[in-house]
């Protein structure tokens, strides 16, 4: 969460734990960025004992290239070399706006870009090829992302917006009954392949699980829907202490991190993106990818950056690199949903039909305790009841220790709880509705999360339910 600016060049967040600091998204003008070839320069002699030189850049062709690097990333070279010129078309505006996308955190307005087709093209070719050789590549996932499912953001403002949740035809009830959409399904295709080992999700709201993707794979940074022991975070509020421990690994490990949907306006997870562009400034790894219709602040520490909707991007970015993985004889997954061409979109469906038909059981065997960690091995399983009327208690998070009951399950088969928990700081408590998403109950089977957000609590020491 964040917590206030300093004085200098960075902010201070809250984490539970303590306060830590983190540098801020780099302006280009206080850090100019890094320049793929060497810079455009005089040679000047210096007199002395010994005869020596300094490099004196060009500031006309300084400010060209760095253009070029908002433009396109640090590999715009690459992309003029697949079209065969000298400079890539710049992106094309298609929705000006004046209004400043996110107020308090970035003075960049809500205008929106997109690239020409022909540069467009040589682009995908290129994440996709960047996609098959990235070891460790992470998603980091914003609003923008969910738009096409039909739920809002706050950046989008512009008039005849391209990524407005009116242009979609999908009509919601409600963001809790949302579908995935395209590029869901795409990047969980791509970590079925073995392309995406890890996602950082700013959202709330269980798509990328809907879409297939196993709960262990994902770092709801911000919260979660469907997890009791992970509600939306606060802005004045604190992360969760092992969500963030999990984030700072990410931070670690990722060589290439795929960034969708989001301003980058100064999240603590924005720190995945900005280490992972740190460090391709020093020749490691594949570098950010930002992928986007409006501008970002880090847009020139980008390795590439596309501008373009998410799902034609994703959508044809996964076929290609599905497509050059299998030509080099890499062993590849599941290559379902189909994504692009006829039939996409019924593919899509049925796909996420398909994951909403699994875990109706309403008692399973977990290797987890009643503290919801994993048993230690030789420790017998016990058994999960998520039938209607069991009761429950939230293992983690800032509800740990409340008691709730089962209600049912909804139409996809996530399970319906309502949980007793303080309001306020004078201990009132209420009744609250949550849900636990379904696929939590596969990965409870599996053993593959590190902790189940709920556990039925120990008969011997009564339900503590009797009133709800």
């Amino acid at each position: 969460g964040f917590s206030g600016w300093t004085k200098g060049r960075g902010f201070w967040f809250a984490v539970s734990g303590g306060i830590l600091p983190l540098p801020c998204p780099i302006h280009p003008l206080t850090h100019p960025p890094t320049y793929p070839q060497s810079p455009p320069c005089v040679t000047m002699p210096m007199f002395g004992r010994r005869s020596r030189t300094e490099t004196v850049v060009d500031p006309l062709m300084k400010a060209r290239v760095d253009r070029l690097i908002a433009h396109h990333g640090t590999t715009w070279e690459t992309v003029s070399k697949e079209l065969e010129v000298d400079t890539p078309d710049i992106p094309e505006a298609v929705a000006v706006c004046g209004d400043v996308a996110r107020p308090g955190y970035t003075s960049i307005d809500a205008s929106e870009f997109r690239d020409t087709p022909t540069v467009l093209a040589a682009k995908i070719e290129l994440l996709a090829r960047m996609l098959v050789a990235s070891k460790t590549c992470v998603a980091y996932t914003g609003a923008g992302l969910s738009t096409a499912s039909g739920i809002g953001d706050y950046a989008t403002k512009a008039e005849g917006s391209h990524a407005a949740p009116a242009s979609s035809p999908l009509t919601i009830r409600s963001p809790l009954t949302a579908e995935p959409t395209i590029a869901h399904h795409g990047l969980v295709k791509l970590h079925r392949a073995g392309m995406l080992c890890g996602w950082v999700q700013q959202n709330h709201d269980g798509l990328p699980q809907k879409a297939g993707l196993p709960q262990e794979v994902i770092n709801e940074i911000h919260g979660a829907w469907f997890d009791p022991s992970n509600p939306v975070v606060k802005m004045s509020g604190e992360l969760r202490s092992d969500l963030f421990a999990d984030l700072l690994q990410m931070e670690s490990k990722a060589d290439m991190c795929l960034t969708l949907g989001t301003s980058l306006s100064g999240m603590n997870a924005d720190r995945v993106a900005q280490a992972v562009a740190t460090r391709h400034a020093k020749g490691v790894g594949h570098g950010l990818v930002v992928v986007n219709l409006q501008r970002t602040q880090m847009d020139s520490q980008c390795s590439l950056r596309v501008w373009g909707l998410l799902d034609n991007v994703i959508a044809r970015v996964t076929e290609r690199a599905i497509e050059l993985k299998h030509a080099a004889g890499m062993p590849h997954s599941l290559i379902q949903p189909t994504l692009v061409g006829e039939g996409a979109a019924n593919s899509c469906a049925e796909a996420a039909a398909a994951e909403k038909t699994r875990n109706l059981d309403s008692t399973m065997v977990v290797p987890y305790g009643l503290d919801g960690h994993k048993l230690p091995a030789g420790v017998a399983p016990r058994e999960l009841n998520v039938a209607d009327d069991a009761t429950i208690v939230v293992t983690c998070g800032p509800y740990a220790g409340c008691v709730g009951v089962v209600r049912g399950r909804d139409r996809a088969n996530n399970v319906d709880l309502t949980v007793t928990v303080a309001v306020n700081k004078k201990g009132f408590m209420a009744r609250v509705p949550m849900k636990l998403g379904h696929w939590w109950l596969d990965a409870g089977r599996r053993g593959a999360v590190a902790r189940l957000p709920i556990a039925n609590p120990d008969p011997a020491a009564g339900s503590g339910a009797e009133d709800l």
